[in-house]
């Protein structure tokens, strides 16, 4: 997915990842939360550091 293990934790932490089935060592989430997750990453990076381009 290109999304980093932080991040992606990160994100699975301030609930803003939400997974459809936990088991006792893995989760599953939709495809499409992920990369519309990372779609919106992608454009608060740019928002908030536009000297990165």
């Amino acid at each position: 997915m290109s999304l980093k293990r932080v991040a992606f934790f990160m994100n699975l932490k301030r609930g803003k990842l939400i997974p459809i089935k936990e088991l006792p060592r893995d989760r599953m989430f939709l495809r499409e939360d992920v990369e519309a997750r990372k779609e919106a990453a992608k454009e608060l990076h740019a928002k908030y550091r536009p000297y990165d381009e």
